[in-house]
């Protein structure tokens, strides 16, 4: 593929990937081969909905080289094992898809079914844990690539690995793959993703917002709201979901099951009592949401935007518990890889995203 086409087609694909809901904010990224010696791929720490072309960076396929300027996304390692394995490739897409990142939890290869099987072959291969952009990351899903000829890798902790002759196909890939994981979910616990279905996540309502948006939040979680102060705390939503509710209601304490959760969220949250004088201060530093045994979650960052990806990764890892409660396979992020990446996440990339 030349150069133009290949902005072209990350450009679009980056679009769709969000209007289908599989990315969202500076999550995942994607790329094209250029040539036989380079790819093109989307920035480190760029929004999405703000991604312009100028930001696409082309990297050499054999030492990674780039040329000065804007930072290629962290996973420029990852993009290239698939590209170095699989020479018949020509896009590669990394998500962090909901029903697709539960699935890669149970750390078992998922079956496909007939009509899926033409795009993501007969299986759905699982990739071993290893830290965002690390050696032990991209060695993992080597393995699971090399080991098989399907089109789609689960990154256990993590996300997901898609990849196609096309950006095109690559983006079919992706969308089968979550179908397929939430079916083969649907069996374990109900987890289902598609908005107006059981289980999707309500809007969340801002508390820091119009007075007249305020009615529907319950009085209890006003009252915990009041007593959380910090600069930290400038956009706070109130959130409730099925989902929400049930791991209030069954957990002392929300650890991190993926990875994107321990960075945005916290390595763990805390569930406190409805009536409980037990928050404490400062806490809003420490992490950026709280669970209210029977009532729904509070969600907060230094902007709105921000505030929402919080609601939407801990729905996810919500669901997450819900599985780990299901199936005793699922296990949390270690405590020490937890607070790692919720350390490397505030002092750098987010910086990154700020300055989007």
């Amino acid at each position: 593929m030349e150069l133009e086409q290949a902005k072209k087609a990350v450009m679009e694909a980056s679009k769709q990937l969000v209007a289908l809901g599989l990315v969202a904010r500076t999550w995942g990224n994607v790329s094209c081969r250029v040539g036989e010696g380079s790819f093109l791929i989307t920035p480190s720490g760029k929004p999405y909905e703000h991604l312009q072309k100028d930001q696409l960076v082309l990297v050499d396929l054999e030492d990674l080289s780039y040329p000065k300027g804007v930072k290629p996304s962290s996973e420029k390692k990852l993009h290239r094992e698939v590209y170095a394995l699989k020479k018949e490739i020509g896009c590669v897409i990394h998500t962090h898809q909901e029903m697709a990142s539960l699935a890669g939890l149970l750390g078992r290869d998922i079956p496909v079914s007939k009509q899926g099987s033409a795009l993501l072959k007969e299986t759905i291969p699982v990739a071993e844990y290893g830290l965002p952009g690390t050696r032990s990351l991209v060695k993992n899903a080597s393995h699971a690539i090399g080991a098989n000829n399907a089109r789609t890798v689960l990154l256990a902790n993590h996300g997901a690995l898609c990849f196609g002759l096309d950006a095109a196909e690559t983006l079919k890939i992706a969308r089968q793959l979550e179908i397929e994981c939430r079916e083969y979910l649907a069996e374990l616990v109900p987890l289902k993703g598609k908005e107006g279905e059981a289980g999707s996540r309500s809007m969340p309502v801002e508390i820091t917002g119009l007075e007249s948006d305020k009615a529907s939040i319950p009085a209890e979680a006003m009252r915990i709201a009041s007593s959380l102060k910090g600069e930290e705390l400038r956009t706070m939503l109130f959130h409730s979901s099925p989902a929400v509710l049930e791991a209030s209601n069954k957990l002392t304490l929300l650890p991190s099951y993926l990875d994107d959760f321990a960075q945005i969220a916290g390595a763990r949250i805390a569930v406190v009592d409805s009536g409980s004088d037990s928050v404490r201060h400062g806490m809003g530093k420490n992490c950026n949401a709280l669970l209210i045994r029977g009532v729904g979650s509070l969600c907060w960052a230094a902007t709105r935007a921000d505030a929402d990806a919080v609601v939407m990764i801990l729905e996810k890892n919500c669901k997450a518990a819900l599985l780990a409660l299901a199936d005793p396979a699922v296990k949390p992020i270690t405590w020490l890889d937890a607070h790692l990446m919720r350390f490397v996440y505030q002092k750098k990339y987010s910086k990154l995203a700020g300055k989007a």
